[in-house]
């Protein structure tokens, strides 16, 4: 997904925007959909298991440490969209296209990189994304060693949540070998 977030700190002088980048996994939105209990109606980039932003190459306009665009006027409006066009062209969507593919995808995540989010800060997230993702695949000693690491008493706090997900995960192999 690739959209254009305006900034709450807009204002009749000048928009601020910047562009958001997500991709959301089959099998990620369909255990999103499980872990709410919920269908995804329409996918959104916060739906997004990977989720990153393309910057302003400009960086005058500076909210929450990243460069933002602003507009201001026509001049300002064709600048910044030809430096959005460039930011996608160049940085954007090759990454984009490369996490497209499966393998790559599935690569990222062993790597501990989801755009934001990174596996060093967020250990379990990464855990449970990639258990999501290896549930497509056929039976594996990486994916038992998920399972088990997701249902240790270690993830107490999350006792309910792991549950579900590996009931989830297990049911979805199963159904993918036979």
């Amino acid at each position: 997904m690739v959209n254009v977030q305006s900034s709450s700190f807009s204002s009749a002088a000048e928009v601020l925007c910047i562009i958001n980048l997500a991709v959301a996994p089959r099998p990620w939105l369909e255990w999103s959909e499980v872990k709410f209990g919920r269908p995804v109606k329409s996918v959104k980039a916060s739906d997004g298991l990977w989720r990153d932003r393309v910057h302003a190459t400009d960086r005058r306009v500076m909210r929450g440490g990243e460069p933002w665009w602003g507009v201001t006027d026509a001049t300002s409006a064709r600048l910044t969209a030809d430096d959005m066009v460039e930011q996608l062209q160049t940085a954007g969507l090759p990454m984009l296209e490369r996490l497209l593919h499966r393998e790559e995808f599935v690569r990222t995540v062993r790597e501990g990189d989801l755009g934001f989010a990174k596996s060093s800060s967020l250990p379990t997230f990464f855990d449970w994304a990639l258990l999501a993702l290896l549930a497509d695949e056929s039976p594996s000693e990486e994916f038992d060693a998920l399972m088990a690491k997701v249902e240790s008493p270690a993830e107490a706090r999350h006792a309910d949540q792991a549950r579900r997900l590996t009931t989830w995960a297990r049911d979805r192999q199963r159904a993918r070998s036979a």
